[in-house]
């Protein structure tokens, strides 16, 4: 989704979060787009495992030049994106980041998340 500026804020139920090395984790501005308990806790993580994050506002061509997307949201906690309007995101499959984040999340739950989702992906 986009604001009136054509800024990318969110997907409909998901914070988007943006990876590109030479920059670390982007995404938008807190008071450009709901609060999302997921988002700090995804935040929270990447600091832990020392990955720069910063919020800045966001374009399509910023979207399209990353290395990983990312979606957070209260259910599938984190969520790799590997194509934007069409086109492949970096490598078009999930990244090393994503892989990173989401085993620090099975972590800090205690439950493979991963497992979980592949164990219910055909119910």
């Amino acid at each position: 989704m986009t604001d009136a500026d054509r800024h990318v804020t969110e997907a409909t139920t998901a914070n988007i979060v943006l990876y590109h090395p030479q920059r670390g984790l982007r995404t938008p501005p807190l008071e450009q787009v709901l609060h999302g308990i997921s988002l700090g806790i995804l935040e929270r993580l990447a600091r832990q495992l020392a990955i720069p994050w910063s919020y800045e506002s966001l374009s399509a061509p910023d979207v399209a030049s990353s290395s990983e997307v990312m979606l957070t949201s209260t259910s599938p906690c984190v969520l790799p994106v590997v194509r934007f309007n069409g086109s492949p995101i970096g490598a078009s499959h999930p990244g090393p980041v994503f892989k990173q984040l989401l085993a620090a999340w099975s972590e800090l739950v205690g439950v493979d998340i991963l497992a979980q989702a592949q164990r219910y992906a055909h119910r």
